[in-house]
């Protein structure tokens, strides 16, 4: 026996459900609700039992269930698509209304301000992008867009928050200089979204700034060819996968053998995409400097390796996917390598 409890939130805004999709980028901020009909992210949940087919026919469908006559377990179900989200213990509360009240919890703190929704892994994960202030003027004409992303799950791979970052609208590229973030809860108070909305603008907008500040000092700082080249032997990770692939293998009766093909490939692959990557920095950016270098890093790791040199399927959803995934070993060596974290306080 279905829990399903028909849920007339989306219908009460006139929302129909629509085919899963990535959500295409606006020009400007919008309200909410109009970006989640084109993203596919109006639809509903049921909650359906997980039992077992038995007795002596084989006829008889029995449900688990605890002493409360709770089942034990749970399938939540898109009712547009039959899609299987997830299965939690019965216990666990069916959000009949999808991402309604989510999407309703942001848009009521930061109305008409987004640019992008987007449904990923067939329903599982959610995912808002939003324009908070002016853009900052980068190196090179370049400019950075204080943004704030939103993202939940209905499977619980992801909590729901709220996370700043900038956006460098030349090349895409979401930066993030800290990992400060906020759980958004439909159940606070007003006082309390106020403060929390405060606070998250103050974050985003520092964040902007510190990453602008750190632009324009290091793109007044050379770095070479021969310097990058020397930085993506050097990176710790990357420095790893080198020795590995120049490292000899010894066959079993004691001579050595060629490395295996895959392992030599695990380090050319990410070696080549950063020199490439180097080379169109080096061009956005305006020159040879350690902010083109970041870059470089930053925006081959985010688009290509993190997403397997786009052999999978799905690259731009498994992209965003790593944006809130992903720990950017990379990045992170790169920013710490440059001297970035010097430039942060200044």
């Amino acid at each position: 026996m279905s829990t399903y409890t028909t849920n007339e939130t989306w219908a009460d805004k006139g929302r129909a459900s629509y085919d899963m999709t990535v959500g295409e980028d606006h020009v400007g901020p919008q309200n909410i609700w109009d970006l989640a009909i084109d993203a596919g992210a109006t639809f509903n949940v049921e909650g359906i039992p997980l039992g077992y087919q038995g007795g002596p026919f084989g006829d008889e469908f029995t449900v688990p269930s605890t002493i409360k006559d709770v089942p034990l377990s749970m399938m939540h179900v898109r009712t547009d698509t039959n899609e299987v989200l997830a299965v939690h213990p019965g216990s666990y509360k069916v959000r009949t209304g999808g991402y309604y009240t989510v999407m309703d919890e942001i848009e009521k703190t930061f109305p008409n301000s987004c640019t992008k929704v987007s449904v990923l892994d067939k329903g599982r994960k959610l995912m808002t992008q939003h324009q908070i202030g002016e853009s900052l003027d980068l190196p090179n004409g370049d400019k950075l867009l204080p943004t704030i992303i939103g993202i939940a799950a209905l499977d619980s791979t992801w909590s729901t928050q709220l996370r700043s970052f900038g956006q460098v609208l030349s090349c895409t590229n979401m930066l993030s200089h800290t990992s400060k973030h906020l759980s958004v809860k439909a159940t606070r108070n007003h006082d309390s979204m106020l403060a929390d909305k405060m606070w998250i603008l103050q974050s985003a907008m520092d964040q902007a700034r510190t990453i602008a500040r750190i632009a324009r000092i290091s793109a007044d700082i050379e770095f070479t060819d021969e310097q990058f080249k020397t930085m993506v032997e050097e990176l710790p990770d990357l420095a790893t996968y080198k020795a590995k692939a120049e490292a000899p293998r010894w066959h079993k009766d004691g001579h050595s053998v060629p490395q295996h093909q895959k392992t030599i490939n695990t380090w050319e692959n990410r070696r080549d995409v950063l020199m490439f990557n180097w080379g169109k920095e080096k061009e956005l950016k305006g020159g040879a400097h350690k902010w083109a270098a970041f870059n470089a890093v930053q925006g081959a790791e985010q688009h290509t390796i993190s997403v397997g040199f786009g052999k999978r399927k799905n690259k731009d959803e498994r992209r965003m996917i790593q944006l809130v995934d992903s720990p950017r070993r990379l990045e992170n060596q790169a920013f710490r390598y440059l001297g970035l974290n010097e430039f942060a306080s200044v």
